[in-house]
């Protein structure tokens, strides 16, 4: 009988700012397990918020540099909306600017890119062209276990 091969995947989960909250508990978890996180994981996947927090992880980013991120910068890469993009954005417009986001992701990851990664990432996006889901391509097979 062959044995399935068991993976572990942390997924992140998106909304905003609340990022900040899973940022602090993986800062904790961090302390608790006294090494990165991503190196208890085969593949780290996640969406929005989740998504820069699945980036900065698998770079080993520690998380508590990532949850200063978000204390420290979220006002850049949330923004504030105005009314008229309150109102019109939610059906013309992004939630955010991505200028903030952008200038923020940039100066932390300044050129590395997916490959430049030390573990595997998953980050899926929307093509607002098509509207159809677009999702990075793994670099490598999962180890088997």
């Amino acid at each position: 009988m062959t044995e399935i091969p068991t993976y572990h995947v942390l997924a992140l989960s998106g909304g905003g700012y609340r990022g900040l909250y899973t940022a602090t508990v993986l800062t904790e978890l961090e302390i608790v397990l006294g090494r990165p996180i991503a190196s208890h994981f085969d593949l780290i996947c996640g969406t929005s918020a989740g998504g820069m927090l699945a980036l900065g992880l698998a770079a080993e980013i520690p998380a508590q540099e990532l949850k200063a991120m978000f204390e420290d910068e979220g006002n850049r890469i949330f923004g504030c909306r105005s009314l008229s993009r309150r109102i019109l954005g939610f059906w013309l417009n992004a939630k955010h600017d991505s200028k903030g986001l952008q200038g923020v992701l940039t100066e932390r990851f300044q050129d590395m890119t997916i490959g430049n990664l030390k573990h595997r990432v998953l980050v899926p996006a929307v093509n607002y062209s098509t509207g159809r889901g677009n999702f990075s391509r793994p670099l490598t097979t999962l180890p088997s276990s």
